[in-house]
């Protein structure tokens, strides 16, 4: 991976909830890292030549020195939350992760 493709900054955050006295667990979003990554947007023309399907508000993410998360983890990207649908972890020095945006009320 290129050095110089990572230029927006972006935040994992793992949910570290805790149960109340009423048994009710809010969703409680921690930044466990902040790395600088190539951050790609599939756009229609290249999704549908390609025959896949196009997600308007899916994101690639391809971060160097792989960090320690799972699918349950959240990324934030210029101030947007997006869920981790897929992480390829093919290359020894960086991880990709397939992201949607959350839509949130």
């Amino acid at each position: 991976m290129n050095a110089g493709l990572l230029t927006t900054p972006i935040g994992i955050y793992r949910n570290e909830a805790v149960q109340s006295d009423t048994g009710y667990t809010p969703d409680n979003w921690v930044e466990v890292a902040r790395r600088r990554a190539h951050v790609v947007s599939q756009r229609g023309s290249k999704a549908l030549n390609n025959g896949s399907v196009w997600y308007p508000t899916a994101r690639v993410v391809r971060v160097r020195k792989p960090l320690d998360i799972d699918e349950s983890c959240r990324v934030k990207i210029d101030g947007v939350f997006y869920e981790i649908i897929n992480i390829d972890r093919l290359a020894s020095d960086s991880i990709t992760l397939n992201c949607s945006q959350i839509h949130e009320a």
